[in-house]
């Protein structure tokens, strides 16, 4: 497969993909952020005013000061997903859906203190990085484009620093910077880069103690540079702004088990494709999943997912249906999350 094909294909997956929800599949950072009870996990504070009452009164006898803590995440994700290249099926246009299997291995190293009370909530920073490689696999024959399936595996070196907020604990305010840096595993070669500011909102409804709905939004900018694919493309053409909404509902069947379905919209308007081609493009991303997790300890889970997005773009009226799709996911994955 020519070098153009093929950083064509990759950058329609990739652009595609960095714009979803930065969550793994599954939801599993958002689940052990809002489980209402993760058996043996160390106490969360109150979802809602009044939930310790029935505790009564607490005398602080000494405030300790915040303390820096380290934090190692290792996870590992197995899946199909029915839709590599994230297009419709138009044979006229040279597309077809073809579906592939995807191991995910993402490892976390990060530092973060201990919340700091400030005004009628807490404040918590964190920092750290990110390494995450994709490795695809997929058994389906392709006409067109011809290719190896290990012609897509790549690598993600995140860095970030990020805040939160939270307020009278059931308002999370939140923000944050990243920089992402893609690589090819084959050749070790850098083809995308991005710098992402984004800030975000979360409110906690809780149900009662073994369930709580989470609502939120999120603003992202996406600064990039890409190498393109063909002369006279811009490497910044893949500049946006995303506003995504979400809803999660989390349910603790028991202290270990937790199930959460969620739906996310997103609106992601890009700022030079015009300079491309002469028209503009903004997509209409929904996605609805739902994952099953099962804590081992309160560090150790598994977990099984399985989501579906419809994509709708206003570049197909101009340019044929290339970013239009329709995808799903399905997988199990295992997550061992430790704190020092």
């Amino acid at each position: 497969m020519t070098q153009a094909i093929r950083k064509t294909l990759v950058c329609c997956v990739l652009t595609a993909s960095l714009c979803t929800t930065p969550l793994v599949h599954g939801g599993i950072y958002d689940i052990q952020e809002n489980a209402p009870a993760v058996g043996g996990a160390a106490p969360v504070p109150e979802l809602y005013v009044g939930e310790s009452d029935d505790v009564g009164p607490q005398v602080a006898l000494e405030e300790k000061p915040a303390r820096l803590h380290l934090e190692a995440m290792l996870d590992s994700q197995y899946y199909h997903t029915s839709n590599l290249f994230l297009t419709e099926d138009a044979p006229s246009y040279g597309l077809e859906e073809k579906g592939s299997e995807v191991l995910l291995t993402s490892v976390e190293l990060a530092g973060a203190t201990d919340p700091v009370a400030m005004g009628e909530g807490d404040f918590q920073p964190r920092f750290g990085y990110r390494h995450q490689w994709y490795d695809f696999n997929s058994s389906e024959e392709s006409s067109f484009p011809r290719y190896d399936s290990n012609d897509f595996d790549f690598y993600v070196q995140t860095l970030f620093m990020e805040a939160r907020y939270r307020y009278r604990k059931q308002w999370i305010f939140e923000g944050g910077f990243d920089w992402t840096q893609l690589s090819y595993t084959t050749g070790n070669s850098d083809f995308y880069s991005e710098v992402v500011p984004h800030l975000g909102v979360r409110r906690l409804i809780p149900l009662d103690d073994t369930r709580v709905i989470t609502a939120g939004y999120q603003l992202d900018y996406h600064a990039t540079d890409a190498e393109p694919p063909y002369s006279g493309i811009p490497s910044n053409i893949n500049d946006r702004t995303s506003h995504g909404v979400f809803v999660n509902y989390t349910q603790s069947f028991t202290p270990q088990l937790i199930l959460q379905p969620y739906y996310r919209f997103q609106f992601t308007d890009y700022s030079h494709y015009a300079s491309f081609v002469p028209v503009s493009r903004t997509d209409y991303l929904h996605t609805v999943g739902a994952s099953l997790t099962y804590y081992f300890l309160p560090e150790i889970s598994v977990r099984g997912f399985a989501s579906y997005d419809v994509n709708d773009s206003t570049a197909k009226d101009n340019i044929g249906p290339v970013y239009d799709y329709k995808k799903l996911d399905a997988g199990i994955g295992a997550n061992l999350n430790y704190r020092f």
